[in-house]
């Protein structure tokens, strides 16, 4: 088994640690805006479903209330693209971008409810911020991870455990990075159902706090492995290019349900525009490592 190195290894706990802070956020902020609004923000799926049903119903309010809120999670998504422009996970500074963004989004939400309750117009902003973590996380892992809808890790995690079944272990590794993510969605609904019944007026500041942290540690992260590794920053967007073991390609984790090959890392061919950052191939390697 190829040894990896220390930075690596951080590099992983980062990934996971990462996932798990977000998927947390999610999970309680889909919690908190059904108990409080009685519609979820962070997937469109269920928001569609209710739509047809409202249209049905001759509901135009509510109708154009859940619709406005897909519209945003799109919108929230396509401001992320602007700001993110690789598809696998590379540490830059235009991650900060994004969390900024997002939080300060949340703050206004939080103004709109504290300063006019009866009205729903904070959800909006909640539906926007929440579709610029999906697509930050799509963007920042190689479409592995989705932290606001549990629906394609369900779904990942089934096609692992079948394939164990049948005695396929290539792909047991993503265990390790998805069910920490399920249980941790889990568990931040599970908190705002708690906090709701204790300060339901404030129960937006926890997100705030979740998502803005968790941008906080990635800004100390970056600055420590900057420091650590003797990294040289520039203006690009990507710290780690001059360190690239790889410059002719990228090395990439698809899901699960991308391919039915039992490949998951493959080498790009060169391309211009190929991610050439941080390869998700050490990913892997510690992963396999562990699982030894």
């Amino acid at each position: 088994m190829p040894a990896i190195s220390k930075r690596e290894a951080e590099e992983f706990l980062v990934i996971v640690a990462g996932g798990c802070l977000l998927s947390a956020n999610a999970g309680f902020i889909n919690s908190s805006t059904l108990l409080q609004s009685g519609y979820t923000v962070t997937h469109v799926t269920g928001a569609l479903t209710k739509a047809s049903i409202l249209l049905r119903d001759g509901n135009g309010v509510d109708f154009g209330f859940v619709m406005l809120n897909v519209l945003g999670f799109i919108i929230g998504s396509a401001i992320c693209a602007t700001i993110i422009t690789k598809h696998v996970f590379h540490l830059s500074r235009c991650y900060i971008h994004v969390f900024t963004l997002g939080t300060l989004l949340l703050v206004l939400s939080y103004l709109l409810f504290f300063f006019f309750p009866d009205r729903r117009d904070y959800v909006y902003c909640v539906s926007v911020t929440c579709g610029m973590q999906n697509a930050m996380t799509t963007s920042y892992s190689g479409n592995v991870l989705r932290t606001t809808h549990m629906t394609g890790t369900a779904t990942d995690i089934g096609i692992v455990l079948g394939r164990v079944l049948k005695g396929r272990y290539e792909d047991i590794w993503k265990l390790k990075l998805m069910v920490p993510m399920f249980i941790s969605f889990f568990l931040g609904g599970l908190l705002a159902a708690v906090a709701f019944h204790e300060f339901s007026h404030n129960i937006l500041v926890v997100n705030i706090a979740l998502f803005g942290g968790t941008g906080l540690l990635y800004v100390i992260y970056l600055l420590h492995a900057i420091a650590k590794f003797d990294l040289k920053e520039n203006t690009e967007e990507d710290i780690f290019s001059e360190t690239n073991p790889n410059p002719g390609g990228s090395f990439e984790v698809t899901s699960a349900l991308d391919d039915d090959k039992d490949e998951q890392l493959y080498p790009a061919p060169p391309a211009v525009g190929r991610p050439s950052g941080l390869q998700t191939r050490p990913l892997k390697l510690f992963l396999d490592a562990g699982a030894t």
